[in-house]
């Protein structure tokens, strides 16, 4: 069980008796608040078990076909692009390659890949399903580019090189 669920499991049963409340032990059937060796409030934690164990189930179906479209994503720049290399996850860097990052979120931003050749940036991508906002990922990626953080590192020669001022190419796919 998570502890978010553990978490809510306590806070909703702290809220039915006293603060100076006693001992939370784990039952069958949820939660069972102890106050002086007597039964003091009884939480049922499964609905909260089952909704994080959708979300994970959810979170974990939305990785795997992220991946594959990634993948398809992937094959067709090489077949587009057969003297290039292309680079997965690649971070946008400042002109020391650093990774740039940015000034709201603090975080950096990674570009789904990369087309590089003859040490040039062809095109840089960006995978994603047919209805999934990219709006705030995109605003995140034109303020780092706006403060300078506009390079990527060429995984095969080492070199940074100028990915330019435009946003990433968005690619949907099923």
């Amino acid at each position: 069980m998570s502890r978010l669920c553990y978490a809510l499991a306590v806070v909703l049963a702290f809220a039915a008796v006293p603060a100076e409340a006693g001992v939370v032990k784990r039952a069958a059937t949820g939660y069972v608040l102890y106050q002086g060796g007597k039964v003091a409030g009884k939480v049922i934690a499964k609905k909260l078990e089952d909704r994080a164990a959708k979300k994970a189930a959810q979170m974990s179906a939305n990785r795997q076909q992220g991946k594959l479209r990634e993948k398809a994503t992937e094959l067709e720049l090489r077949k587009e692009h057969p003297n290039a290399s292309v680079q997965r996850e690649q971070y946008l860097r400042d002109a020391e390659g650093h990774v740039a990052k940015d000034g709201i979120t603090n975080t950096g931003r990674r570009i789904d890949h990369v087309v590089v050749e003859d040490g040039q940036v062809l095109r840089k991508v960006e995978t994603t399903g047919k209805v999934t906002s990219k709006d705030a990922q995109i605003a995140k990626e034109r303020r780092i580019l706006e403060s300078g953080g506009r390079y990527v590192r060429d995984r095969e020669t080492g070199d940074l090189i100028d990915a330019g001022n435009k946003t990433s190419e968005i690619i949907r796919r099923e």
